[in-house]
């Protein structure tokens, strides 16, 4: 832009002006959606938990006390702890034959 010699304040072309908007409304809207996914996170992808160790490492899940002990998705999918052959065993009543 040239100098202004005659004292008046300088002019701003139509152009330019839309081009300084529009970059500002850009950089508004980008700083809004990092705004947004910081405090409300990365949407998630549907449910991809498929094991009861899974359900336990996806965030959001909650654990159950109970036994076998059960994990839930944000979903609400319910994931049972696996047990030993042994633990099975143990909770099996035994049969009295007489």
């Amino acid at each position: 832009m040239p100098y202004n010699t005659t004292g008046s304040s300088p002019t701003i072309s139509p152009a330019l002006k839309v081009v300084v908007i529009g970059q500002a409304g850009i950089i508004v809207l980008l700083l809004s959606l990092f705004i947004y996914f910081t405090l409300n996170g990365v949407p998630s992808s549907p449910s991809t938990v498929t094991t009861y160790q899974e359900c336990l490492d996806s965030f959001g899940s909650s654990l159950q006390e109970s036994y076998p002990a059960t994990c839930v998705t944000k979903n609400q999918e319910r994931f049972v702890q696996p047990l030993t052959s042994e633990e099975e065993q143990t909770l099996r009543p035994e049969t009295i034959y007489p």
